[in-house]
């Protein structure tokens, strides 16, 4: 009984699981849509000049670490970016 519960539960899962990947972009669209978006707050924002060479090589090697795969250090980085060009 058990085993057919869990079969039915995992065919019922199967249909979301293929609507919901159609639905979302993979990690390195998501990924490289985060890189656009700092960039353009980057863009929109004066900083400073030793803020702004710091949030651009930020920036730079997110870019670089989404195209390679590594999205959680992309991710980390684009955080510290975002943070340095936050305002009050």
């Amino acid at each position: 009984m058990k085993y057919v519960i869990v079969a039915l539960v995992m065919l019922l899962a199967l249909p979301a699981t293929t609507f919901a990947q159609q639905k979302y972009k993979s990690p390195k669209e998501a990924c490289m849509q985060s890189v656009q978006d700092v960039k353009g707050a980057y863009a929109d924002k004066d900083i400073g000049e030793k803020a702004s060479v710091e949030v651009a090589k930020l920036i730079e090697i997110s870019e670089h670490l989404c195209e390679q795969g590594n999205f959680a250090y992309a991710k980390d980085l684009l955080a510290l970016a975002r943070g340095m060009l936050a305002t009050e």
